[in-house]
Formats: structure tokens, sequence, C-alpha cells
């Protein structure tokens, strides 16, 4: 990278370090939208990492183009590159760190997160109201939504059908996706427990019900009941206070 660097050079890759970043961050925005419909707990898998690799990127892009463009209007020599050499090898360590820290995590693969309605072409003579209620049936007694990794891969094998059918009983017959689904089934759960009177921590009611974490089960209960867990119990401990 001497002092002969071509602007051109330069703005083509500050181009297309613009457009990867663009790219990816519109891909990213597509797959989180997407994973409420495979996954009980979409938050698990947002890849807040990736999020920030997206940053880590930027700024690397920002940098080097702007150091290109110097380099060519004013030599800047290897020391004054050094710099530069250090923030490619921070974003470098970070990324293999990070994902080092992710490698194991079952992230839904694109695919997966994609093709649950892909070229499934309508069924008139289907009562999708009347599968998903006697799915959704079989699934609380069977106490499947226990299970803290269950997908719509695995609810679909246990039910004997394909991902496809499920999403669109879900979708169409009950007007919800799988996580709101699952997380209704959960929250019943915590909320049959709390009612109860089990003296438990609410935590691990919720753990025992499915969720993977106090934030996901605390966004999925504020989502079903419209309250906090805590505000939950006090209110079916004392009903006088819900008055």
């Amino acid at each position: 990278m001497g002092a002969t660097v071509s602007p051109l050079f330069a703005l083509v890759l500050i181009a297309s370090f613009a457009l990867h970043i663009a790219r990816s961050a519109a891909m990213l925005r597509q797959y989180r939208a997407g994973l409420a419909n495979v996954t009980g707990d979409e938050g698990r898998f947002a890849a807040r990492w990736l999020t920030q690799a997206l940053l880590a990127f930027a700024l690397l892009w920002i940098s080097w183009g702007g150091v290109l463009l110097w380099d060519w209007v004013s030599p800047l020599g290897y020391k004054g590159l050094m710099w530069l050499y250090l923030l490619i090898a921070a974003v470098a360590l970070f990324l293999a760190i990070e994902g080092w820290r992710h490698a194991n995590d079952p992230f839904p693969s694109w695919d997966t997160v994609f093709a649950a309605d892909a070229g499934l072409a309508p069924s008139p003579r289907r009562d999708w109201a009347q599968q998903a209620e006697e799915w959704a049936r079989q699934i609380e007694t069977a106490g499947w939504a226990t299970d803290p990794d269950l997908d719509l891969a695995r609810l679909a094998r246990l039910l004997g059908t394909n991902t496809s059918y499920l999403s669109r009983a879900l979708n169409a017959g009950l007007g919800v996706n799988f996580s709101t689904f699952v997380n209704g089934l959960r929250c019943k759960a915590v909320m049959a427990a709390l009612a109860a009177g089990d003296s438990r921590d609410v935590l691990t009611i919720a753990l025992d019900a499915g969720f993977s974490s106090k934030a996901s089960f605390n966004r999925a209960f504020l989502a079903c009941t419209g309250t906090t867990p805590s505000a939950w119990r006090k209110r079916v401990s004392d009903p006088g206070h819900a008055a």
C-alpha cells in the first residue's frame, strides 16, 4: 500500500466495503425477523455479536478507505500506517474470539428460518384452525414446550408432520408464529404454577416451563399478560390487590 496507490483503487475498496456491510446488515435484519417462526427464543439467536462484527467492519472500512486516500495525497510510510495494521489485527482478533465463543450455539440456519412456508401452495380444503387446535392440545398434553431447545423442525418431527404444514397451521389456524405459540404455553404453565401457590423462585418455575433465560421469560411474560412476573405473583396471591 505505498504512495503509488491510485485513488481509483481506494474508491473501489471503499465502495465494496460499503456494499458488503449494507448487504450483511440487511440479511441480519431479515434473519432476526424470521427467527420467531422457527424458535421460541429468538432473542437467544439475535446474533448481537454479528451486529458488533458489522460495526467493527464499518470502523475498519472508514479507517482503511480514508487512509488509502490520505496515503495517495500524502504518503504515510510504514510507520504512519502502523495504527491501521493494528486496527486490522484487532478486528481479526475480535472476530476470532467471538466466533469461537459462539461456535457451538445452535443457530438456526438461513434455509431453516425461511423454508417453513416456501413452496407451500394454498390448501383451501384443509381446516387449518382445526388442525392447529388438535396439534396444540397434543403439544400441551405431551409437555413438549418445556424443552428450552424446542424449535419448529423438532416439533414437526414430534408431531409426525413437516415444518411447512406446522408453520401454516400456527400462522393460518391460530394467527400466531412459532415463538408466540410456544412461549404462550410456557407462560400458561408459569401462571398456573403461581396460581397454585408454588413458592419457588419465579425464574426457577420459568426455567422448568421451558424458558432458557430470564430475559426471554420476562419478555414473553410481559407480552402474554401485560405485566411483570412479580406483579402477577402478587396479584394471584392477593386477589384484592388486583382491584
